[in-house]
């Protein structure tokens, strides 16, 4: 099922831990993580034929006792073939309280899936970089060999350093490197965003 292929690299998820009413997956190539609620009601369901009257047409719905979940609530049992096995009526305050529980479920591991997501993506490995000694030493040796003195307007002190391109993105040339102001710098950047923008749109 496409539910269980990577959206950033076709790779098949993992399941790598479980939580009350989701399963947690991971690709092994990108480790981008997603949680799944769990294809039942709950972990241990024990479902009964119940009569659901809260609509104008009444229908009849497997409830579990357990949680009180209620799956597939829009595709109702046929009359015909589970009227005979009809055992209670809905209980809608246990099912409001079980979907409150997935959904606290959820929002439990959220903060948790997009840190790591993150962390993994481009722009958070780029930031990690951004953070490591190698960067704080080649950042100082480009400032220094451009005399602190932006190389865009000429006038501003440089307080940033540009990447001219990213082809050696985390191996890059003290050539590949500017110093700039950080107005230059913000001006710069936003002309080489709308160039992309163009150039995508095309």
């Amino acid at each position: 099922m496409s539910q269980y292929i990577c959206n950033k690299c076709s790779t098949q998820y993992e399941k790598v831990y479980e939580i009350e009413f989701h399963n947690i997956y991971e690709c092994p190539s990108c480790k981008y993580q997603k949680a799944m609620k769990i294809d039942d009601c709950c972990r241990y369901p024990n479902k009964i034929v119940i009569i659901d009257n809260t609509k104008k047409v009444e229908r009849l719905l497997y409830q579990c006792k357990e949680c009180g979940g209620i799956v597939n609530k829009n595709l109702p049992l046929s009359f015909k073939k589970f009227e005979d096995q009809i055992k209670d009526e809905i209980n809608i305050y246990r099912f409001d309280e079980w979907a409150e529980k997935v959904r606290y479920d959820y929002l439990l591991v959220k903060d948790t899936l997009e840190e790591n997501n993150y962390r993994f993506s481009k722009w958070g490995i780029y930031n990690e970089y951004l953070l490591s000694k190698e960067w704080r030493t080649k950042r100082i040796l480009v400032l220094k060999r451009d005399n602190y003195k932006c190389q865009a307007c000429k006038v501003a002190s440089a307080e940033e350093v540009h990447h001219l391109t990213y082809a050696n993105i985390y191996k890059e040339n003290l050539e590949d490197l500017q110093s700039l102001c950080s107005n230059c710098h913000h001006q710069i950047t936003m002309e080489d965003r709308s160039k992309r923008f163009l150039k995508n749109k095309r």
